[in-house]
């Protein structure tokens, strides 16, 4: 809240979300319906809250914390053994949907720049062949993995059957924290375990992309005076 007065807070009971939200329009009215990431239910159990304002980045601790409470409300609670199982699988889906962002904005980043360096190695005379049919390669590779992270959207604009992606994977194993206290069915511990699976194969190979390949075709452009 940023006016003066009496004001009212009220929290969701969720988690953290695994994303940040889009950045503000600072032109726009605020829209108190859109939408905010926002992360599973917090499993049944003891928490504490607190309260505190910030002014020109200076935070100030004004009440708290208080403990309270969270129950199920509802015909069948869940025991034990199942809250501390869905507490666990949440945890782990989180983590999951963080390293495929990370992932993701990773691989955007790659895209961009690998395309700039086949560009400048179209264009410079003095580049060999072969550093030319290398930055094609990885190209062509790395369509693919962008393919494993997030699936074809051409294809899929096609309705074209296409694979699972690691997201709608990721997004089936989510399901099973957002808006139930229940445990995981088994397809969705399948779900994320092929994810994981999956996206920790694919993080080695952008970190082989990003950390060695595309360096030593940035050593190359530097040492043939590319543009």
């Amino acid at each position: 809240q940023t006016a003066a007065g009496v004001k009212m807070v009220t929290g969701d009971l969720r988690l953290p979300a695994e994303s940040l939200p889009r950045p503000a329009n600072s032109e726009a009215d605020d829209d108190i319906f859109g939408f905010t990431p926002s992360g599973p239910y917090v499993v049944p159990g003891k928490y504490k809250v607190s309260l505190s304002k910030r002014v020109e980045g200076v935070v100030t601790p004004l009440a708290g914390p208080v403990e309270f409470e969270v129950r199920y409300v509802g015909p069948m609670p869940p025991g034990e053994a199942v809250v501390k199982d869905l507490a666990a699988f949440q945890k782990d889906v989180m983590r999951l949907q963080r390293d495929l962002n990370a992932a993701t904005a990773v691989a955007g980043e790659l895209t961009t720049k690998l395309e700039q360096i086949r560009l400048a190695l179209d264009q410079t005379a003095a580049a060999p062949t072969d550093a030319r049919d290398k930055v094609r390669k990885l190209i062509a590779a790395h369509r693919e993995t962008l393919r494993t992270l997030n699936g074809d959207n051409v294809l899929r604009g096609r309705n074209e059957n296409t694979p699972m992606s690691i997201a709608e994977r990721a997004g089936v194993a989510a399901a099973a924290t957002r808006t139930a206290i229940d445990k995981p069915t088994g397809t969705q511990r399948e779900e994320y375990r092929i994810a994981r699976t999956e996206l920790d194969r694919q993080m080695a190979k952008l970190r082989q992309l990003r950390d060695t390949d595309v360096k030593e075709l940035e050593k190359l452009l530097d040492k043939i005076g590319a543009p």
